[in-house]
């Protein structure tokens, strides 16, 4: 990684998925990484945001802070171990030097707000169709069948399910696997909001 390269993985890695998976669309649209480097990149450094391990999973689900705090180091050295291993990808991220071009401010406010809009959307549309195919599809299953499917597909990475199935230090274990994971839903909505064209089940993978 060049500086540059360094300074995108870093905020990749405290915005979390999927507004890290734009950042890196962004930078591949207009030609500073290659499609290579964006590959290694989201199956990487495409993990969940600080505040969610910190608050979501440590405060309120796991009710303690520590253990929030370990999830996000495990995170972040697993990340770091990934890169190491793909690093046969070497990232050298182009910085243009182009002259600032005056742009109203009504106009980038406007523009910033559908773009979120935009994203919210799809959030909403992938938790709405996943939680309720989810329970749908394997309604006739056994519960533990059933359960399995339900974490794999909730849109707090199965957090939320963990917690309130089995006690801390088995959630703690779990949370750390799954986190990695990311689960099916917000696979399916960086994908949604990916430009790479990668196959389903190659990015799943």
């Amino acid at each position: 990684l060049d500086d540059n390269a360094l300074g995108l993985v870093i905020s990749c890695l405290l915005m979390g998925a999927p507004s890290s998976t734009v950042l890196i669309n962004q930078a591949l649209k207009e030609n500073r990484i290659t499609f290579d480097m964006a590959k290694r990149l989201c199956c990487t450094v495409s993990v969940s945001s600080v505040s969610f391990y910190l608050v979501t999973c440590g405060v309120i689900l796991l009710k303690n802070q520590t253990l929030g705090i370990l999830l996000w180091i495990i995170q972040l050295f697993v990340s770091l171990l990934l890169l190491m291993i793909t690093k046969k990808t070497k990232i050298r991220m182009i910085i243009k030097k182009e002259a600032a071009a005056k742009t109203d401010a009504a106009v980038l406010i406007k523009n910033a707000l559908f773009q979120t809009g935009s994203i919210l959307f799809l959030i909403g549309g992938y938790l709405l169709i996943f939680q309720t195919l989810a329970d749908l599809l394997t309604s006739a299953f056994p519960d533990d069948v059933r359960l399995f499917f339900r974490i794999i597909s909730e849109f707090a990475y199965g957090c939320k399910i963990i917690s309130s199935s089995f006690n801390q230090k088995t959630a703690f274990v779990l949370m750390s696997t799954l986190c990695g994971f990311n689960g099916l839903c917000l696979q399916f909505q960086s994908l949604s909001l990916s430009e790479m064209k990668l196959p389903v089940i190659q990015f799943v993978s």
